[in-house]
């Protein structure tokens, strides 16, 4: 096992026991649309099984995750191709997910030269396999690096001596940040925080998020003792921020194709890509954060 894989499971169980409770009272209380509080445990049960998966990926080396983070790529850029394309644009979805992919491989190879012929390989089949016109192109690499530098990312920060506490807490973070600001969102939400991109996201829900993103950090602390605590709140924090960013910039995408959800994989959720959304803004700034203050 890693280090601290133990402080980190139990931090992390102390931490949905409290989501548990603050979701039970607000059933009791009958705050917020009926069908919102009829699928919180669906989306909790969802949550739940995804946390599990990810902290046994990320126990088990870059490698492992890498891979893993090859297949939600695979399945976020299927989703966002779709939903781009019912938007009106086209984005040939085998090719950036190609392109994704050696984003990732080149994160997992961690040396310039096989990193580099990854980057060619997949290069070569978006030209070879596309036909791809000049307003087309662009939306197909775009595609490929907002999903895929990101995840990309993740496996170099796992690569940090402290690296697998780093990428946990992270994804941790910005996980316990969505919940709280949903579960705080039906019980005091009251004004939208950005009606044309998300309705149901609240200001309310989104300051109580934060307060869920800075309980994560305090929690979690333990595993990572040499940061100070005020400092790594305060980093944790900002991370929460991007991550809500990260959710109004893909609600965006969706609002311009039409679409509630990118797709349906996840019960309670939508597809993958709405399960990620919020961490493809969150990762970098994470990273920038490890990258700037962190030692290796």
């Amino acid at each position: 096992m890693p280090p601290h894989a133990w402080t980190l499971a139990l931090g992390i169980i102390l931490l949905v026991a409290l989501e548990a409770v603050f979701a039970v009272v607000v059933k009791a209380l009958h705050r917020g649309p009926a069908t919102a509080r009829a699928s919180l445990w669906k989306r909790a049960a969802t949550w739940t099984a995804f946390g599990v998966i990810a902290f046994t990926v990320c126990a088990a080396g870059r490698y492992a995750l890498g891979c893993a983070l090859i297949a939600v790529a695979f399945a976020a850029i299927g989703e966002l191709g779709s939903v781009v394309r019912a938007g009106g644009r086209m984005c040939a979805t085998f090719p950036a997910q190609v392109l994704a992919t050696a984003f990732i491989v080149a994160a997992m190879a961690g040396g310039v030269a096989l990193g580099a012929f990854a980057l060619a390989v997949c290069l070569a089949t978006l030209i070879g396999l596309v036909r791809v016109r000049a307003n087309d192109a662009l939306p197909t690499v775009a595609a490929a690096a907002y999903v895929g530098l990101p995840l990309a990312l993740l496996v170099t920060l796992r690569e940090n001596s402290d690296g697998f506490a780093l990428v946990v807490i992270t994804l941790a973070v910005v996980s316990f940040c969505d919940v709280t600001s949903m579960i705080g969102g039906l019980a005091v939400g009251r004004r939208p925080l950005a009606p044309a991109l998300s309705p149901n996201k609240t200001v309310e829900g989104s300051l109580l998020g934060f307060g869920g993103a800075a309980v994560t950090a305090a929690v979690l602390h333990a595993a990572v003792t040499d940061a100070p605590l005020l400092g790594f709140i305060g980093a944790a924090v900002i991370v929460a921020a991007a991550g809500i960013a990260g959710d109004l910039s893909a609600s965006f995408v969706k609002r311009t194709a039409g679409v509630k959800d990118f797709g349906s994989a996840l019960p309670g959720h939508g597809g993958i890509m709405d399960r990620i959304d919020s961490l493809l803004l969150a990762i970098p700034v994470a990273a920038a954060l490890v990258f700037a203050f962190w030692p290796n």
